[in-house]
């Protein structure tokens, strides 16, 4: 089973998200919605993926609490955004290597990310 933390700033979305992947049979260990948060979340509860919004309350956008937590912890990290090409065109660089899922977000295109990353790391994730 995929453990994933949802990092998202509007409770209600983050919830619905949550809830997706419970029922395509991830765990969700931690529901956070600053970057310092995501970091802490990452620390304490091990997750195989986080799904980070871009936008964040706090002083910490999603890209860069992303860059730590994969710094510090070498996590699988899938940006979640409604803003995706605008706001990461003045981060190109900064953010190669990264998935992507728009909002809103839609169920089989999370399972299709996250059956990539339970196969990279080796799990059978089919439901």
């Amino acid at each position: 089973m995929l453990r994933v933390m949802v990092v998202e700033d509007e409770a209600i979305a983050a919830r619905a998200v949550a809830v997706m992947l419970e029922r395509i049979g991830c765990e969700v260990t931690a529901i956070v919605d600053t970057g310092e948060g995501a970091i802490e979340g990452a620390s304490r509860h091990c997750p195989d993926l986080v799904l980070m919004d871009i936008r964040l309350k706090g002083s910490m956008d999603g890209i860069e609490a992303a860059s730590i937590i994969r710094e510090r912890f070498g996590l699988c990290v899938v940006f979640v955004s409604a803003y995706l090409p605008d706001e990461l065109e003045a981060q190109k660089t900064s953010v190669t290597g990264y998935d992507f899922l728009s909002k809103p977000i839609d169920q089989g295109d999370l399972a299709m990310v996250v059956q990539r990353v339970a196969r990279s790391l080796g799990q059978d994730h089919e439901r």
